[in-house]
């Protein structure tokens, strides 16, 4: 797992997808039934890169209540949307952002180490409210290794 954090304005986005409740490592096949939606609907290169959004803190939030998002950015307001994908607006703002390079299975690591830099009892960082996010930068399906994902969690 090789990993980077820095500090950087996030803009705002718009997306479209499906919610997912329970706990944030299951959200695979909410993700999977989105990608299926949009290759049904033809939409791939009218889409931006896949996001995970997640609204609650798994410190406060028992994990089988927990609410996350599988999404696509908006790249196109006038392409015409399956009727059950979601559109919803995220606000952007400074975050901590890790850079993860390496498979999926590795996230869970990589998100106690932001976790840790950003509310750890050595941190710098004040956390702010908003969503935290996971950007799919680089998507490699026959070397996970080539995957890389950035973690973001909002600060002051």
């Amino acid at each position: 797992m090789q990993t980077q954090l820095e500090t950087r304005d996030v803009p705002e986005i718009n997306c479209m997808g499906l919610v997912h409740k329970g706990p944030y490592n299951q959200i695979g096949p909410t993700f999977q039934q989105l990608g299926e939606q949009i290759t049904h609907a033809q939409l791939w290169g009218k889409v931006g890169m896949m996001r995970g959004i997640y609204r609650d803190n798994p410190n406060d939030v028992p994990a089988d209540q927990l609410t996350s998002y599988a999404c696509v950015e908006i790249l196109d307001e006038t392409v015409e949307w399956p009727a059950e994908l979601l559109k919803m607006h995220f606000k952007g703002g400074k975050a901590a952002v890790l850079a993860h390079k390496g498979p999926y299975e590795q996230l869970p690591d990589a998100w106690m180490a932001i976790s840790e830099a950003v509310y750890g009892p050595n941190s710098s960082f004040v956390p702010a409210p908003g969503f935290s996010r996971e950007e799919y930068s680089s998507v490699d399906f026959e070397n996970p290794d080539n995957n890389v994902t950035e973690l973001m969690i909002f600060v002051q």
